[in-house]
């Protein structure tokens, strides 16, 4: 491996979304989450364990199939950020996706809050052991669940609300250009080569051209990030509990837990400030700005290529564990990267199951 690894998407769907097969199984699980909608609103009483059961493994599996679509065209929509039809795609399996909590939100309010003899009778049954954790983790959110109906309309009001903002920051984001000394840079490049880079007038140049690029829709960026912090606000202020009740529950985490993990990061904040004035020092600089935080220091006899980092991680995992290994070696062979340096892709980075 001499270029940088990028992902092997065809190997899932040969022609991306336009995929014959890809199109297929869309419309097959738009169907079935109709059907769904239908059969949650016939649902008889929770007694009729098999009936419930037979409705939660279905949901189970429709959940997977559906994040595996839309895992694959989000990749698609990250690694071209100018990919029109992924972009299409990813909106309409986002509609889906509602739709699907929508027709779950009855079936969550008695998981949440129904009877505790009667939730524990049917999450006994043996067919649902591999999702109990999952049953069980819904049960203990209940905090953060709205009564049905209104549940239901937050479910149905995301879509254009709170998952709309996110989509446009995403989108918009994704297609910013950095200016830099007359070169079309996107915002990774631009950060990556900031990061890189041994010389300070040029990172300061480069941070200067990113933070240019980015403030010249300053009030979008702004606009869409307030809007989706408010519509958090908003939901949390209806369901009586704190600011950051959501994201501890979807977190698995007690407030306890966020305000040990504080003092121990405030009690290791001296270190990290000797430290910080070191590096300055050692760049031979009064402070530290932004673009210096991540700058290499000293001199390196190793150039690191994708081919010897290759070999240095296969290397060391092999003579730690066989189970690193082999993941290790799949994911280079099999496609799981995308790392190569190139325009119109999306910043950050994220890992996915895919395929399931």
């Amino acid at each position: 491996m001499t270029n940088a690894p990028t992902w092997k998407m065809a190997v899932v769907y040969e022609n991306g979304v336009t995929d014959k097969s890809f199109l297929e199984d869309f419309n097959s699980l738009q169907a079935e989450v109709d059907k769904l909608k239908n059969r949650s609103d016939a649902l008889p009483e929770p007694s009729h364990i098999d009936v419930w059961a037979s409705l939660l493994t279905d949901i189970s599996d429709i959940s997977k199939r559906l994040h595996e679509l839309w895992t694959f065209t989000h990749c698609h929509t990250c690694a071209d950020t100018k990919n029109k039809k992924a972009q299409h795609t990813e909106a309409r399996l986002m509609k889906c996706w509602s739709n699907l909590s929508s027709a779950k939100v009855p079936i969550d309010d008695f998981l949440a809050f129904g009877d505790k003899d009667a939730y524990e009778t049917l999450v006994a049954h043996p067919s649902l052991a591999s999702i109990r954790p999952g049953l069980d983790n819904l049960r203990n959110q209940r905090d953060v669940l709205l009564p049905k109906a209104e549940q239901d309309l937050a479910e149905r009001l995301s879509i254009d609300g709170i998952i709309a903002w996110g989509t446009l920051y995403s989108t918009q984001s994704g297609k910013l250009e950095i200016d830099y000394n007359g070169e079309k840079l996107s915002p990774a490049q631009t950060f990556n080569r900031m990061n890189k880079s041994s010389d300070h007038k040029e990172r300061k140049d480069l941070f200067d051209a990113y933070a240019a690029g980015w403030s010249k829709d300053r009030d979008l960026w702004a606009t869409g990030l307030t809007h989706i912090t408010g519509t958090r606000q908003t939901l949390n202020e209806m369901r009586n509990v704190g600011p950051l009740a959501d994201v501890l529950s979807s977190c698995r985490m007690s407030e306890n837990t966020l305000d040990a993990m504080m003092a121990a990061i405030a009690s290791g904040r001296p270190m990290m400030v000797r430290y910080l004035n070191a590096k300055a020092k050692a760049l031979g600089l009064e402070k530290l700005g932004f673009q210096d935080l991540r700058a290499p220091l000293g001199r390196f006899a190793t150039t690191h290529t994708w081919k010897n980092s290759r070999e240095f991680i296969l290397e060391n995992f092999r003579g730690s564990s066989e189970a690193l290994y082999n993941l290790a070696n799949d994911a280079f062979d099999g496609g799981w990267i995308e790392a190569e340096d190139r325009s119109h892709k999306r910043q950050g980075g994220w890992c996915a199951f895919l395929p399931i």
